[in-house]
């Protein structure tokens, strides 16, 4: 899988820096060393065609975790006007360090807001 990803794009990465990261013990003052990077890859073969795979990671992020958001495509009806589409539906994998896991998933009935 990884061998079908293309190079990342510029457009498709950002790194920063955590505020407060030139305090830290060791840190020489004015690092422009990045602590965070958050980007899109995409693989290219028919099964994940049209997929992006997006991935955080980095220093003093507000929660660690691994975690697959898998996001639905809409229903035909939605498509021609049957309901809103805004809103996707989704299924999320949330894995932990205990092995276990946690699933949620969003959706909407037609005509409720």
């Amino acid at each position: 899988m990884l061998r079908a990803m293309p190079p990342l794009r510029p457009d498709d990465v950002i790194c920063g820096q955590f505020s407060g990261h030139t305090d830290e013990p060791g840190v020489a003052e004015g690092s422009a060393v990045e602590t965070f990077v958050a980007l899109r890859a995409h693989v290219d073969t028919r099964r994940w065609a049209g997929v992006p795979f997006f991935i955080r990671a980095g220093k003093r992020l507000p929660v660690t975790v691994t975690e697959v958001l898998a996001r639905l495509r809409r229903a035909p009806e939605a498509i021609a006007g049957g309901a809103d589409a805004s809103e996707a539906n989704y299924v999320r994998f949330r894995l932990t360090r205990t092995s276990r896991s946690r699933s949620a998933r969003g959706s909407r009935r037609r005509g409720r807001r």
